[in-house]
């Protein structure tokens, strides 16, 4: 039995906005003044990227080097504060710097680079638990696991945030991070294959009430039912072909080390069919409100517009905050949501 329910914001005549916006150090709790963030988290990536604004000198110097915690419309990000900027004209300073989500604390500069070899018979959740020791992150692996024998998988000169990327990469996962409670999920890259939406359920519905702007692009591109999978010296070489299909469309090949099992070449080959096919991006604008939560990238959303319900895969989430010199505030989300067509 299928008990997942959506997430989906009743319909309403007007909706009350009250957003709100702290940033504090997460080291000791001290308030940093802001009036600007952008934050984007992408599929493929291991930490979300953007930049902060401060309201004044002294706020950028207490956040440079830090960890900060910024609760937005009641939900809780924590981001590295790095690179400074500022910018001096007639009456008109500013000060702002670059931010990266909290699992960055995983890559350089803050990790060095780092060998490994799996020298005792593995799993793919031991491999990737091997990466994680002694960080203080907790493994979830949501994918299939399998046996790596000894000596099939090394890497060399990555840190443990590429080292981890480039495994759940090898099986046609992403990584979903949870900053706060210093988690590192491994989830399909495509929660539900595109040609098999129809008949699932999104983990979010968003309805046209509240869709402040929506756009769309389309890629044309190549569409394949067929690949070959195979790993390399200790690897297995697997056929994948899509189901109800003549398999007669081959894609590129596709070669690693990590395919030791036929559960890894599934995963993979499923993967790249997924990626093949005509495809059109969806840019949808809304809010981040207490029934609306941040739409988080690898999960599938479905969008009632213009007396269509379509379903969709989340690439990309966008989610920004602004204070006006007023004390106006605005707080939106922005998701790219790609679908076959």
């Amino acid at each position: 039995i299928d008990s997942k329910i959506p997430i989906e914001p009743q319909i309403q005549r007007y909706y009350i906005m009250q957003p709100s916006i702290s940033c504090s150090r997460l080291s000791d709790d001290l308030k940093i003044l802001i009036n600007n963030i952008t934050c984007t988290w992408q599929r493929g990536q291991f930490a979300a990227t953007g930049n902060i604004k401060f309201c004044s000198r002294i706020d950028m110097e207490r956040a440079i080097g830090q960890q900060l915690k910024l609760v937005i419309n009641g939900y809780e990000f924590i981001m590295i504060c790095e690179q400074p900027s500022t910018s001096n004209r007639f009456a008109n300073n500013s000060y702002s710097a670059s931010i990266r989500s909290r699992f960055a604390e995983l890559a350089a500069p803050y990790q060095r680079e780092r060998n490994y070899v799996n020298t005792v018979d593995k799993t793919l959740a031991g491999i990737m638990a091997d990466i994680l020791e002694n960080t203080g992150w907790t493994l979830d692996n949501k994918m299939i696991d399998y046996p790596i024998p000894e000596g099939a998988f090394s890497y060399r000169g990555l840190t443990p945030g590429a080292a981890l990327l480039k495994v759940a990469s090898s099986i046609g996962a992403i990584l979903d991070i949870n900053d706060t409670t210093k988690t590192v999920s491994v989830v399909p890259e495509w929660p539900v294959n595109p040609w098999s939406t129809e008949q699932a359920t999104p983990d979010v519905i968003l309805n046209d009430a509240l869709i402040l702007e929506h756009n769309t692009r389309d890629t044309i591109q190549p569409e394949h039912n067929v690949v070959f999978v195979r790993g390399e010296q200790q690897g297995v070489a697997c056929k994948i072909k899509r189901q109800g299909t003549p398999a007669t469309d081959y894609a590129r090949d596709i070669v690693d080390n990590l395919i030791t099992d036929v559960q890894a070449a599934r995963q993979r080959g499923t993967c790249e069919l997924a990626r093949s096919g005509n495809k059109r991006t969806a840019t949808i604008r809304t809010k981040l409100k207490q029934d609306l939560p941040p739409i988080r990238p690898g999960s599938l959303l479905g969008v009632r517009f213009e007396d269509e319900l379509y379903k969709a895969t989340v690439d990309s989430l966008a989610v920004s905050a602004n204070i006006s010199n007023q004390g106006a505030i605005m707080v939106n989300q922005t998701i790219q949501a790609v679908r076959n067509v």
